[in-house]
């Protein structure tokens, strides 16, 4: 393990490609900076220490040879979507709840139902859906070794242009393993 900061190659080596994925600091803890380097002799991946003084991130050197498998996987995302659909049919009956307590206030006269639902209702209702639409078509790169299993897996962002960039880096991370001549197992089409 070396941190990220002070990368060393052995005698020889040489970087055949690398890629980074950005910490958005807007995202805080969701997006953690990802590196991905492919060298002639191993991979270089990043990975998150449990406790640090200083900088929680570290390069772990994995050689070709104790690479088992590489996979890139469809991330199933139930549990995602058994949250977003209770946002959107909670907002929707607490909404409905507040519409027919005012109807009923003001003697069944819609024209005195004013903005029953809150802003509360509105933001679950958006947030559900949202949820159901970020979790669309995440992948995960899976790295197998004799003894370890390594995977990443882009973070959940509603943001259109950090969704694409992460989409984008799964297809980086295809590229230079094809170009280093690594096998890789692409399990999406399944």
């Amino acid at each position: 393990m070396e941190d990220t900061r002070t990368l060393t190659l052995q005698p020889g080596e040489i970087v055949l490609g690398s890629f980074k994925f950005e910490q958005q600091p807007h995202l805080g803890r969701a997006a953690q900076p990802f590196f991905f380097i492919v060298t002639t002799r191993a991979l270089l991946v990043s990975g998150e220490k449990l406790f640090a003084l200083r900088s929680p991130y570290y390069v772990m050197r994995i050689l070709r040879t104790e690479i088992m498998r590489v996979r890139i996987r469809r991330l199933r995302s139930r549990s995602i979507r058994v949250i977003a659909i209770l946002l959107i049919l909670g907002g929707l009956y607490v909404g409905l709840t507040q519409i027919l307590t005012q109807l009923h206030a003001s003697g069944g006269d819609w024209t005195k139902v004013q903005d029953a639902m809150s802003h509360e209702v509105a933001t679950a209702l958006l947030t559900g859906a949202g949820l159901l639409l970020a979790a669309r078509g995440r992948v995960a790169i899976i790295i197998e070794t004799r003894d370890r299993v390594l995977v990443w897996r882009p973070p959940i962002v509603f943001d259109k242009r950090i969704r694409s960039s992460a989409a984008g880096s799964v297809a980086s991370i295809i590229s230079l393993l094809s170009s280093a001549g690594i096998s890789l197992h692409d399990e999406r089409l399944r």
